[in-house]
């Protein structure tokens, strides 16, 4: 069983990743840090050009200063395409779709490489001053600076393309899918080894585990529970993630011989609480999206039945991974005992938020109703539960029901 002090590094890691993820501020600063000690330590590497590098420091200080405009100049204009993508995603898409584009790698690693590339030339240029203009300029930091000119000029053109992919509907829905089923994946990969069960009793001696701050459930520490169950305690987490909890509120409990303050410590900092859902760490947030996307094309404002079409399309490839995993509570067993369980969402959930709004709302479209069915379906196809497979014919009449003028909705080809 690891420390206390373990634990809390493993919580302090969790933290700095989301501090890195939710702020587009800290990998620039981390290349602009990494940038500017670079061009310190290697300015004086090589003091001397050889023949075939006869540049002098007036003619690389001039290309320098030209190549960093021009490298601003790019990033000027990405800037610009990204605010137009982001204005689009928010008016015609949802407000929460935002938090998946934010959170894309392409743009912070372009956004850093640009950092650190202009912080290393900062450096050199200023290093330069020591030099007579007709002086030959160092080597390696000149090569270093245009290499990392040409690394900057790729990572810009790189998010430039993407960002003007992103105004394409397609590959917006396409991105959020991808997502998706990477956050349903990625639960799979964590409760390995933890598998279905009901919620075990909790007897009189069980003690409430309070939470400490209020935010959402971003994600569970399941190693960490694993290791608290190792000294004989029952543990039981009823907040799954994307769950809001106010502090003060009983976010589960423990149960054992001697509940320690330390132990119910453990138990909390198992519980990983953010300022904001992460469609990266919850499935349920990025179906929500999903589901946003179809009710704003609904709306009588938009009436772009078409749109909430290509959501539900994108919606059945995502169930059809989600209905062959496995959802729902997941339990920790030792010697045929629960010794830990974790609340989390079952398909049937999943199923009626991606069905319920839209069904609502495009109950008078018959091709909306239509993908709605299809979707149930491949649900009903996919499941690998009987109980599953039931929810999944549930929904189906749930939305035929929901269809205008008749409750025997008949399938029409699109």
């Amino acid at each position: 069983m690891s420390t206390p002090a373990a634990r809390a590094r493993r919580k302090a890691g969790r933290r700095g990743r989301a501090l890195i993820r939710d702020n587009e501020w800290a990998l620039p600063l981390i290349g602009a840090i990494v940038g500017t000690v670079l061009g310190f330590a290697l300015f004086n590497v090589d003091g001397a050009s050889g023949s075939d590098w006869a540049v002098t420091v007036s003619l690389s200080r001039a290309t320098l200063a030209t190549l960093v405009a021009l490298m601003f100049t790019i990033l000027s204009l990405s800037m610009s395409l990204t605010t137009l993508t982001l204005d689009n995603l928010s008016s015609h898409l949802s407000m929460r779709m935002l938090t998946v584009a934010a959170s894309d790698y392409r743009s912070r690693i372009a956004t850093s490489v640009f950092a650190l590339a202009v912080s290393f030339i900062g450096v050199e240029l200023y290093k330069l001053t020591d030099y007579a203009s007709d002086e030959l300029t160092p080597r390696i930091p000149f090569a270093v600076a245009m290499l990392l000119i040409i690394a900057s000029g790729v990572a810009l053109f790189w998010q430039l393309n993407y960002t003007i992919q992103s105004l394409r509907l397609d590959r917006s829905l396409t991105r959020l899918k991808r997502v998706t089923q990477r956050s349903a994946r990625s639960d799979t990969r964590r409760f390995r080894g933890w598998g279905p069960a009901a919620r075990p009793v909790e007897s009189d001696a069980g003690v409430a585990v309070l939470a400490e701050e209020s935010g959402y459930v971003i994600e569970h520490d399941l190693e960490a529970l694993r290791e608290v169950a190792q000294t004989g305690q029952t543990i039981a987490i009823d907040a799954e993630v994307g769950a809001p909890v106010v502090i003060g509120e009983v976010i589960g409990w423990v149960d054992g011989p001697d509940v320690t303050a330390s132990i119910l410590a453990d138990v909390w900092s198992a519980v990983d609480i953010g300022p904001g859902r992460d469609a990266g760490h919850d499935a349920g947030f990025a179906i929500r999206i999903f589901v946003d996307i179809a009710s704003l094309a609904l709306s009588p404002a938009v009436n772009d039945p078409y749109t909430a079409v290509q959501v539900v399309d994108q919606l059945s490839a995502v169930f059809a991974d989600l209905a062959r995993g496995q959802l729902g509570p997941r339990a920790l067993s030792r010697d045929g005992d629960v010794v830990a369980w974790v609340a989390a969402p079952t398909l049937a959930d999943h199923l009626e938020l991606a069905t319920e709004q839209i069904s609502r709302y495009g109950a008078s479209e018959r091709q909306v109703v239509d993908s709605l069915v299809g979707l149930c379906d491949t649900v009903e196809r996919c499941a690998t539960s009987d109980d599953e497979r039931t929810a999944a014919s549930d929904r189906r009449r749930a939305v035929l029901a929901s269809a205008t003028g008749s409750t025997h909705y008949s399938r029409s080809d699109r």
